[in-house]
């Protein structure tokens, strides 16, 4: 047995871990001695550790524990194997339930053996026990329950006498064991004082390095030990000492003890200067790790990645950081250690919660990761990933949220870990505070009461740091803003613990000190509010100017640049109390270094606002006449697209959640301004084209361009991509890893993000695919595309397109229209926007349970006293800019999109829809989507159905035989077109989502509920209960044309921003070719006419279409389809007033592809009928 041990121990030193497993694993198999057994499995977990295999090494001891006899049990080895599985199941497990209560027992049985002389102090089993118990109450310290100092230090009282003992006893190899384990507790997050300082532990390493016994191997790992740890030797001290243990490690063949060696160096060199990081050092790095995957050395592997990791600043190489926490997860899943994967979680949540802007993607693996993880099980990481979470959503300004998991962070830790409650605590009030920023005069008593009390516990605890940080939130939040008087008193109280802060920590003490510069700056700035002079912001300026060199020393460059950003704000001040250009000029030029700097850290959410003031101040210089439309275009230009980066990462929450926050970023003041001084400049300088560029840049920002399901490639753009291999290879990964993220649980899709984070940037380096990721985060189409788009279509109709758009400039509507032949026209419609929303609040807007002005319009249309008139000039350019039969892409903005401008005059008693086919789309984006997504399908040979639900229930008047009646005409609808008829009880939610995904057309007949203060609560009533819009975002649409005949379907929530929201951006992101519904209540009689009209002219199209060549399919034409649909209603005497036909609208494609199916026999599930026409 000794000789297998001492052999296998041997390769083990070499760093030939497998070697040494498989000789142990066959001597354990033949022997039978139970004794030799313990001893050999003790010696294969122990070279399992130090290979990295922690699970496995658990399971070992845990296997020959539960096989052991009872007699064998009294050995102390047996207790060695006890307590070594105590240390590993937490880290195997990541729960410390019950471990410190095992611990204790078997630590008193090792004493009673002791007590007794069975296992004499500093003999080898005495050792090993003392170090399992001491790293597994350290670890228990750190992460659960934290002990008490002087308990610690009685755990860890043995060492340095042991040490001294066991150097003396020329037991170099022991000795040094205890020392490597005692240091390795200095990578704990509490990690007790080293006894004597660290120049004791020099001193101790010097012996073992000069000791004539000790092994060569033996000395080069001492050197390591220094080279990583020492903290009192120069670099050129370090330098030589690992010279000499490379050179020994490699004289002695050690398999990675040199690089072990180098990646420390590599260490030292990115903790002096972040410029160490090179991309030839990340090639050497590489290669290191090529060699230590080759050995299959997953612990000394998980070191270097960690070394190299916790040295690289936090604003710096987002990419490799995520690329090196990607293979230490990697790292820890093999080596089955839960509580590491823990932890690297944390670290990536950090590291993308740093990368500002990426906030949902932190929330989305954060909130999964808390309900992995217990309270109980582990209570630091419990807090933790609760506290990152609040950090999250308050970058989301969801205040409430981030209130409440503060709050649960702070509980979480309790008085057991002080500083890190003293953090969850200064994020809830800083959440709290959030609430009175913007409300002057309310009483703030309470919230300041709330923080002084807090501080006082910081201070009584020693946590100057935390308690200076909640004295600027005070400051900055509420005393500064209000101009209290307070604020001074507090800033000299910030002051003085700053300054004794920097006794201990001097850096900690100077990033203080620079933050109070700042509040001092910002106070002076705003005392300088009203005042002429400009004394106040030259004081501030001075100020931040120290901020921003105390914040540079110590190369916190987020910090430094978030000062030069303020710097500007001060400049500007001066500016407009000076009107100089020299200032405003300066104003320019320091925030554009803050934007540089930001874009250099790649931080997205602070390159967004940097961007955004830099564009407003060159905006001011143009209106002076200072500068040139172009260059401030530009800067307009590259503030929407830093914003665009901000709103894209929205899809990480599930989709309606997306869509909501989405909007929120959308209609955000500061970027409708960022539109409006676009459209202005536009305007003034008669930049149509750019008008154009900028409309459409403004509607494509939203999650219904993106349409769900990903994006749609232009065939040409597909062959470029697909003849080169490695353009084609980036787009196999990015599917991949995107339907990875879609099938993972969200627990592990962080790192998945980080993967496809990283391939975006490669495909970002090619045209053809960077043309691909504009489309996925919804850059607008281009005016090129469009035209050849409009080209393409005219040789299928055979009719010319019109794209009409409009745009208000100033409270004034204004019609943009582009033909396939010629550049973009802009036209005044000589209408102001509040007449429009007069009109509609008059005409449109209804109390519940009443209709709307409109519906009893007394006036005929024709006549000029008729409501509808008074908008028509909104469609007056079309008369010459567009022909008859063109077919017209509107796109409405605003409160267009609630007016039937189909309906609108062109001419003289001629309503456009009757000059002229018309498809509405939210953008131009999301229209070009919609068309290529129905082009990209083959021809459809699924089943055209119709669905009809019609029942009564609470709260609104029932008509059975309505109901009758519709369910009739469901069934003659699926007998006349080969179609298949659901109705009544067989309409469940399970049912339509079935059919819904299996139709080449849909008809819906039935009743659409809403909240129109909430119109993302839009929702279809189906026979056991409501489909909501959160429900459609699940399906997968087969690019079905798809038809509501439900009341207010078509009806859209619009954000400020122009983002419509409801069950037809609900459709067409979930893969919908196009949606035909209404925009305000309907009669059922009167959906059941328009559906046969509409239905028969679909089928009057489909023979009549020519071939497009595609398997014997035929092009429908959707538009005209819907035009023939509703004039055959407007032509009725019953339906004759456009309350009724001016309804029925088209939305996304303006055809669909059949495939000539023959007639099939219709299938039908009717419930009993109903009685007469009821409003839906």
């Amino acid at each position: 047995m000794d000789a297998i041990i001492s052999e296998a121990r041997g390769l083990a030193d070499l760093g030939k871990y497998d070697e040494a497993t498989s000789k142990l694993r066959l001597g354990h198999s033949q022997t039978a001695d139970e004794a030799e057994r313990l001893h050999i499995v003790y010696e294969l977990a122990t070279v399992l550790k130090r290979q990295g295999y922690w699970k496995d090494a658990l399971h070992t001891i845990q296997s020959e524990l539960g096989n052991t006899p009872p007699q064998s049990k009294e050995y102390s080895i047996y207790l060695q194997l006890e307590m070594n599985a105590l240390l590993l199941r937490p880290a195997v497990t990541g729960s410390f339930k019950g471990i410190l209560d095992e611990a204790e027992s078997v630590f008193g049985r090792f004493l009673e053996l002791h007590r007794v002389g069975t296992i004499a102090e500093f003999d080898a089993a005495w050792i090993q026990i003392k170090i399992s118990y001491s790293n597994l109450i350290a670890l228990i310290s750190d992460f659960h329950q934290p002990s008490e100092r002087d308990g610690t230090e009685a755990t860890l009282g043995w060492v340095c006498p042991t040490i001294e003992t066991l150097i003396e006893s020329h037991r170099e190899r022991e000795a040094f064991q205890v020392a490597e384990n005692y240091v390795g507790l200095k990578s704990l997050r509490i990690a007790p004082a080293a006894p004597h300082g660290v120049k004791y532990w020099s001193n101790l390493m010097e012996c073992i390095i000069n000791s004539p016994t000790a092994t060569p191997l033996l000395k080069a790992k001492a050197m390591s030990l220094l080279v990583e740890h020492s903290e009192d030797l120069d670099r050129d001290g370090l330098d030589n000492l690992a010279a000499k243990a490379i050179q020994i490690f490699e004289e002695e063949g050690h398999v990675h003890g040199a690089m072990d060696v180098k990646i420390q160096q590599a260490r030292m060199g990115l903790k002096e200067d972040y410029r160490y990081l090179t991309e030839e050092l990340a090639q050497e790095l590489k290669g290191y790790f090529a060699s230590y995957e080759e050995g299959n050395a997953l612990a000394p592997y998980q070191r270097a990645v960690e070394a190299i990791l916790s040295h690289i600043q936090p604003w710096q190489g987002f990419e490799f950081r995520i690329a090196l926490s990607n293979i230490r997860d990697e790292l820890i899943k093999m080596a089955g250690a839960q509580l590491d994967f823990y932890l690297n979680q944390i670290r990536l949540l950090g590291t993308w919660l740093t990368h500002s802007g990426r906030s949902a993607r932190v929330i989305e693996s954060a909130e999964a990761l808390d309900a992995l993880v217990d309270e109980e099980d582990c209570r630091w990481v419990s807090g933790m990933v609760a506290n990152i979470i609040a950090q999250a959503y308050a970058q989301l300004d969801d205040f409430d949220k981030s209130y409440a998991w503060a709050t649960k962070a702070a509980t979480t830790w309790g008085s057991l870990f002080p500083s890190d409650q003293a953090e969850a605590t200064r994020t809830a009030l800083q959440a709290r505070l959030q609430a009175f920023q913007a409300l002057k005069g309310v009483d703030t008593t309470d919230i300041i009461a709330f923080a002084e009390s807090n501080i006082e516990v910081n201070l009584a605890q020693g946590l100057l740091g935390q308690a200076v940080q909640t004295m600027e939130l005070i400051v900055s939040q509420i005393l500064s803003p209000r101009k209290d008087p307070r604020q001074e008193q507090w800033l000299d109280r910030m002051e003085k613990h700053a300054r004794k802060l920097s006794e201990t920590m001097p850096e900690e003490g100077d990033v203080r000190t620079a933050a109070i510069c700042q509040n001092r700056g910002l106070a002076r700035l705003n005392t300088g509010q009203g005042v002429q002079d400009t004394a106040n912001e030259e004081a501030c300026i001075a100020y931040l100017e120290e901020a921003v060199a105390l914040y540079t020393k110590h190369q916190r460059l987020v910090e430094a640049a978030s000062t030069r950003q303020m710097h500007a704000l001060a400049l500007y001040s001066v500016f407009q109390k000076t009107g100089a250009s020299a200032t405003l000029e300066r104003c320019v030029e320091i925030i554009s270094i803050a934007r540089d700097a930001f874009r250099a850290l790649e931080n997205t959410k602070f390159i967004s606002t940097s961007t955004r003031w830099y564009s407003f101040y060159l905006y001011i210089a143009w209106l002076r006449q200072w500068t040139t439309g172009p260059v401030v275009l530009q800067a307009l230009r590259e503030a929407e697209e830093a914003w665009a980066d901000e709103r894209t990462d929205m899809t990480v929450f599930a989709a309606l959640e997306a869509v909501r926050r989405r909007q929120h970023l959308t209609s955000a003041v500061e970027l409708r301004d960022t539109y409006k001084r676009a459209f202005h400049i536009c305007l003034q300088e008669g930049r149509a084209v750019d008008m154009w560029d900028w409309v459409q840049r403004a509607k494509a920002r939203s999650l219904s361009d993106q349409l769900g399901a990903g994006v749609l490639l232009p065939a040409t753009l597909r062959e470029t991509v697909m003849d080169d291999p490695s353009m084609k290879e980036l787009i196999r990964k990015e599917e991949e890893l995107t339907q990875c993220i879609a099938a993972s649980e969200a627990a592990v899709r962080l790192k998945l993000r980080g993967e496809l984070h990283i391939t975006h940037r490669l495909m970002a380096e090619q045209p053809a695919l960077k043309a691909i990721l504009d489309l996925m985060r919804g850059t607008p189409v281009t005016l090129d595309q469009i035209l050849e788009f409009g080209r393409e279509t005219k040789q299928k109709l055979p009719r010319d397109i019109a794209f009409v758009d409009w745009v208000d400039v100033g409270g004034n509507f204004w019609a943009l229209i582009l033909k396939t032949d010629s550049q973009p026209q802009l036209v005044s419609c000589g209408i102001r926007a509040d007449t429009i929303a007069a009109w509609k609040r008059q005409w449109l807007d209804a109390q519940p349970g009443t209709s709307p002005n409109f519906e009893d319009e007394e006036f005929e249309e024709c006549d000029k006293e008729f409501s509808l008139r008074r908008l028509d000039q909104l469609v007056a350019p079309l008369r010459h800019l567009t022909d008859k039969g063109d077919l017209l892409v509107f796109l409405p903005t605003g409160v267009l999109h609630s007016i039937p401008l189909h309906a609108l005059f062109v001419s003289d008693r001629t309503p456009v829809i009757l000059r002229n086919p018309v498809v509405y789309s939210a953008s131009l984006t999301t229209f070009w989507q919609c068309c290529r997504r129905v082009e990209s399908a083959p021809p459809s040979a699924l089943p055209w159905t119709m669905a009809g639900v019609f029942e009564p229930a609470a709260g609104r008047p029932f008509y059975p035989t309505e109901r009758q009646a519709v369910y009739e005409a469901m069934r003659q609808l699926a007998e006349k077109h080969g179609g298949t008829a659901v109705s009544g009880e067989a309409v469940t939610k399970a049912r339509f989502k079935d059919t819904i995904q299996a139709s080449a057309l849909y008809l819906f007949h039935g009743h659409c509920l809403l909240d129109r203060a909430a119109l993302a609560d839009q929702s279809l009533e189906l026979a056991d209960g409501l489909f909501l819009v959160h429900d459609v975002f699940d399906l997968k649409l087969p690019s079905p044309h798809i038809t509501l005949v439900a009341c207010d379907s078509a009806s859209q929530g619009i954000a400020a921003g122009d983002e419509p929201l409801g069950l037809v951006t609900a459709l067409l992101c979930a893969g919908a070719g196009s949606v035909t519904g209404t925009i305000w209540p309907t009669a059922s009689g009167t959906g059941r006419r328009f559906a046969a009209e509409f239905y028969k002219e679909l089928e009057a199209e489909r023979l009549a279409m020519v071939p497009t060549g595609g398997a014997g399919g035929t092009i429908i034409n959707l538009a005209v389809s819907v035009q023939r649909a509703v004039l055959a209603l407007r032509r009725r005497r019953e339906t004759r007033q456009p309350y009724h036909w001016a309804a029925f609208v088209l939305h996304g494609s303006w055809s669909i592809y059949s495939s000539g199916r023959s007639r099939q026999n219709s299938a039908s599930a009717l419930d009993e009928p109903g009685g007469p026409q009821a409003a839906s």
